[in-house]
């Protein structure tokens, strides 16, 4: 029996109109920061949520006032006005 409220729980709700078999350990959270002054690289919280190996998480986002896009590591910067895009 699976907990309500859990992953797995919600998947079993769902799964008639899911397809094939889903590897739980694989799942995650994209996190996303929202940034609004020049400092947009730092983000010692986001960092420690990334480090953390029983968060699982592969990638995040950090929305900024610059205009460029770039990637560092497992976190991707973008413009806010490119959000849509997500």
């Amino acid at each position: 029996m699976n907990k309500p409220g859990t992953i797995r729980a919600i998947y079993e709700k769902c799964r008639v109109c899911c397809l094939g078999k889903y590897n739980y350990d694989t799942l995650s959270v994209v996190p996303l920061e929202v940034k609004s002054g020049k400092n947009y690289s730092e983000h010692s919280a986001l960092n420690y949520f990334l480090e953390t190996k029983a968060y699982n998480v592969q990638k995040a986002y950090v929305l900024s006032n610059e205009r460029v896009i770039s990637r560092k590591g497992k976190i991707t910067y973008i413009p806010i006005y490119a959000m849509m895009f997500l």
